[in-house]
Formats: C-alpha cells, structure tokens, sequence
C-alpha cells in the first residue's frame, strides 16, 4: 500500500477506509513440438486459462492498518492424460490441469513499510476433481494450506 493512490491522493489522505479490487486473466498456449512426437504428450498442443480476482478492506486506526481480503482462483486447460498423468500428490487421474478454490486473509500492518499476515488457501477442485484427484485417494481439500507471513520492506 505504500506510495499507492486513491483519485490521485495518497492513500493516508483518504480516509479510514481503503477498499480496492483486482482481477486478471491469462491465456496460456502450449505447443508440444518436441515432446509429442516422444510419446510424453497426448496432445500437439494444449492451453490454459488462469482466471484470479480478489477484494481487499483495511481500516485505518490509530493501532495501525487492519484487514484483509478474499480472494477467487481458476486454471482450466485441454484434458492431456499423458502431460497431466495419475502420480500421487500432484497428479490427475482424469488428466485435467483443472484446479479452483478461494484465498482468504487477515492482514495487521502496525506502521509502514511492516505487514504481518496469515493467509488460507482452500482448494475446492484440484487436477480435475474434488476428490480422489490423483486417483491414490487425496481430495481436493489434502492441499489447503495456511500460511504465515511477516513482511518488512526496507
């Protein structure tokens, strides 16, 4: 949030509430010029979309900036069983690259240029399926992580 504006002001003139909202997508093509013809492909060529979008709140105070976000992502690309194959933790039964979830987290930043978050990821669809995605039994929810974070900029 440092050195970022708001209607061309700086963010500690806007008062105690700061919302803003992010969103991208991307368009991946991929082509398997060497590894098709080895077998290591089923397909020629394969995509993905990556689609990401979050909505962020901090409220102002005098024990510094408090809040956090919410957050939604999707990767969706051509089903390739060969690229995307049935290995445990991170493989895909259904040979889809297929993932989604939300990303929620709190954020305390006591004075400029220090954050302290703690960030949860839940996967509702990972590799193609909601359950037993790598065809070894692990479900979609097996990758959800929480993570910690203190972040000092100098």
């Amino acid at each position: 949030m440092d050195g970022e504006q708001i209607d061309g002001k700086p963010m500690a003139e806007t008062g105690k509430h700061i919302i803003t909202a992010h969103a991208t997508w991307i368009h991946e093509d991929q082509d398997w010029k060497a590894s098709f013809p080895l077998g290591n492909t089923a397909n020629s060529s394969d995509f993905l979309n990556t689609f990401r979008m979050d909505l962020n709140y901090y409220y102002r105070c005098h024990l510094g900036d408090i809040g956090g976000s919410i957050g939604y992502f999707s990767t969706i690309g051509r089903t390739d069983p060969l690229l995307y194959s049935s290995v445990p933790v991170d493989g895909s039964r259904t040979g889809s690259p297929n993932s989604n979830g939300f990303i929620l987290e709190a954020d305390y930043r006591p004075w400029e240029m220090t954050k302290i978050s703690l960030q949860y990821v839940i996967y509702n669809k990972f590799n193609g399926a909601h359950s037993n995605y790598d065809g070894f039994g692990r479900n979609a929810s097996d990758n959800n992580t929480l993570y910690a974070l203190v972040w000092l900029m100098f």
